[in-house]
């Protein structure tokens, strides 16, 4: 009979590299999840609250000031009042934990409109 020794610790060796870029891809899905999740949800909440005051003035200045206000890094901010509709539209950069491991740069567009009941 011949020993087998080495054979498990070169294969494992082998998988190492493959196991950690499936860990790490992830980590990094789940991270960037969390963040658009959480900037969809801002972005519903600063909804409502300029659907319950559509007639204030300052009503563009009062969410622009929200949205900024909970959420960091905003590239590009577009709010829209009309008479049956408000509509906020804005793009940010996520921030992943390994960065220049996948890409440098992850942009995510939020287009959100509600209607005046």
């Amino acid at each position: 009979m011949k020993k087998n020794n080495g054979q498990v610790l070169v294969a494992f060796l082998l998988l190492l590299p493959l196991l950690f870029l499936i860990i790490t891809s992830l980590l990094e899905f789940g991270t960037l999840s969390i963040q658009k999740r959480k900037i969809t949800n801002t972005v519903d909440e600063v909804l409502t609250y300029a659907s319950k005051n559509k007639t204030s003035d300052a009503l563009e200045e009062e969410v622009t000031t929200l949205l900024n206000k909970n959420i960091e890094g905003i590239h590009i901010l577009q709010t829209i009042k009309e008479k049956e509709y408000f509509e906020i539209r804005l793009t940010i950069e996520l921030k992943g934990i390994f960065k220049g491991i996948f890409k440098e740069k992850y942009m995510y567009t939020v287009e959100k409109r509600k209607t005046y009941r």
